[in-house]
């Protein structure tokens, strides 16, 4: 509509994470919402910069509850006349959670506990310029998780040892900006190998 518009998502509680994309063409941006920033702020998907907090940020989501997410008056996610999709999640205990955590800058690196073994994780940095980081244990079957992409590039596959994939979460294995500097904020979108098992306990258990 171009102006304060509310669309009811549907699901059983506050959604935690989801992007949007105009489908008219007219915009490149794919604009990320994730409960760690909080309305007011958000990334781009197909960017490397840092979370967006001033300017446009307070036009984009302006608003998230049980039953709707409300939207400003930015063009890359309410434009007058254009269509919008939008995918939305919100944690489920056992199968989806997203978060954030601090990087310590060490190869053994932070302990992120989920409440289950990722199938899926991805990763970005929110208080500096870094590229999003894709695991899976599709393509990286085994510890270290080591394939990665890339969303915000065209680029092919890279090869380096970030992650292990734990029973009940992950741990970084690299110091790098792009997933572990130390004292840098990142966010992460997790879903589960095995959905529905039980969380067991928050200390770091191995996988394999």
């Amino acid at each position: 509509t171009g102006s304060t518009l509310r669309f009811a998502h549907g699901l059983s509680a506050t959604p935690e994470w989801f992007i949007t994309k105009r489908l008219d063409g007219s915009s490149a941006a794919v604009s990320v919402y994730h409960v760690s920033n909080g309305v007011n702020q958000y990334l781009h998907l197909n960017e490397t910069d840092a979370k967006v907090t001033s300017g446009a940020a307070t036009t984009q989501f302006t608003g998230v509850s049980s039953t709707y997410i409300e939207l400003g008056s930015n063009s890359n996610s309410n434009n007058n006349g254009s269509d919008v999709v939008a995918y939305v999640w919100r944690s489920v205990p056992g199968f989806s959670k997203f978060g954030k955590y601090s990087g310590n800058g060490s190869s053994n690196g932070t302990y992120v506990y989920l409440g289950f073994k990722p199938a899926w994780l991805l990763i970005k940095r929110t208080d500096s310029t870094n590229s999003w980081v894709l695991l899976d244990s599709a393509r990286s079957p085994f510890n270290t998780v080591n394939d990665i992409l890339f969303p915000d590039v065209t680029n092919a596959e890279f090869d380096a040892d970030r992650a292990d994939f734990l029973s009940n979460g992950f741990k970084l294995r690299n110091s790098g900006s792009g997933v572990n500097n130390s004292g840098g904020t990142f966010v992460y979108m997790a879903f589960a190998e095995h959905p529905f098992v039980g969380s067991g306990s928050k200390s770091p258990v191995t996988a394999r």
